[in-house]
């Protein structure tokens, strides 16, 4: 069965591996950005700033909770506070 780009069943959505292929390499091209950034940081932060390494560590921890919990605040603030018309439209001027 050939993919048409619409899929409208189970059996549709198994078709459809060009799709998913490619979510999840994006998928993966995100996470392994993060990490690449997030090895430079320690780096940068030990050989050049000259932390200690319990300093670099905290810093680190902060710097992946904020990666992965600022999507989380980003979308309580879009549907609790603004709603989901005046967010679209918010996102729009960025």
């Amino acid at each position: 069965m050939l993919c048409t780009g619409y899929c409208n069943t189970a059996l549709d959505v198994m078709s459809c591996n060009g799709a998913l292929q490619q979510f999840e390499n994006m998928d993966i091209c995100s996470e392994c950005g993060v990490d690449v950034f997030a090895a430079i940081l320690i780096l940068y932060l030990i050989t050049w700033l000259k932390f200690d390494d319990s300093t670099a560590t905290s810093i680190f921890h902060s710097y992946i909770v904020l990666c992965y919990f600022s999507p989380v605040l980003g979308a309580i603030i879009a549907d609790g506070y603004l709603g989901r018309y005046r967010s679209v439209l918010k996102g729009c001027e960025f």
